[in-house]
């Protein structure tokens, strides 16, 4: 089976490039085709070389004879399709905004890179403006915020061809952060909450809401302004916004908004 995949690959090949064909270019095709090869890829490849070897030994009119004999739908060369992105719905042309956020621990890598090439693409499909937003205001220990990673994510996105037309830092929007919080504390849809991690997991899967949740809006701001003032260390409390107790995906039940970070 494996000589019969490897001839009619080894055959496109040379026909598409001047009676040559490469093996490690067949070998891919091979391996394509049947997954299960995959784990016998350098079992195969002495059988795959000596097809090559016997396929570019042909003239090219016997090797063009051959693959239409084994394989004619290798011949039709595959018509590329244009793709291009779906509309953004409600978009209008010179009124979109669109956000990059990185976390600057290191360089940009091939996940936010994707994100950001798309968003680049929409900006400029839309003549819209593309703001880098640098979403520095916490870390951990395991993985800390590098100054350096600043510069590497604009020369990676300089780089990559993406057109930045404003650049903010959200450290430095910590106070209007803390106005938000505020307003949102006042309309009642967000609380404060002490419960441990432990608690918090075993309430998420039951559905159920815990103690904090309940508290009117005016224990909420003195508790928040605890949080401010120091009165709390980190882990001990939380700002969390009132969502869905019941939403599929237990990580979006009453998600957090700020948390204490002595760093």
């Amino acid at each position: 089976m494996v000589r019969e995949i490897a001839r009619k690959y080894a055959l496109q090949n040379a026909v598409l490039h001047g009676g040559v064909a490469d093996p490690r270019a067949v070998l891919g095709k091979i391996l394509a085709e049947d997954a299960a090869l995959r784990w016998r890829a350098r079992e195969i490849i002495p059988e795959v070389e000596a097809v090559v070897r016997e396929v570019n030994a042909l003239p090219s009119e016997a090797q063009r004879a051959q693959l239409k004999a084994l394989a004619p739908e290798l011949l039709e060369p595959k018509e590329a399709k244009a793709t291009e992105l779906p509309p953004l719905p409600g978009a209008e042309d010179g009124n979109v905004v669109l956000r990059l956020a990185p976390y600057p621990s290191g360089p940009l890598h091939i996940g936010n890179a994707r994100a950001f090439l798309l968003n680049d693409e929409y900006a400029k499909r839309y003549r819209g403006r593309l703001i880098l937003a640098f979403d520095d205001t916490i870390g951990s220990e395991e993985k800390p915020i590098l100054p350096e990673a600043y510069d590497q994510i604009r020369d990676g996105l300089q780089w990559a061809g993406i057109d930045v037309h404003e650049v903010v830092y959200k450290s430095d929007r910590i106070p209007l952060h803390y106005e938000w919080a505020e307003a949102i504390i006042g309309t009642g849809k967000a609380y404060v909450c002490e419960c441990s991690a432990e608690k918090l997991q075993r309430l998420r899967r039951e559905m159920k809401a815990c103690e904090h949740r309940l508290q009117e809006a005016d224990h909420t701001f003195a508790m928040w302004r605890a949080m401010l003032d120091g009165q709390y260390r980190e882990g001990e409390a939380v700002l969390r916004l009132k969502t869905d107790l019941a939403h599929p995906n237990p990580a979006f039940r009453d998600r957090v908004l700020f948390r204490i970070a002595e760093r």
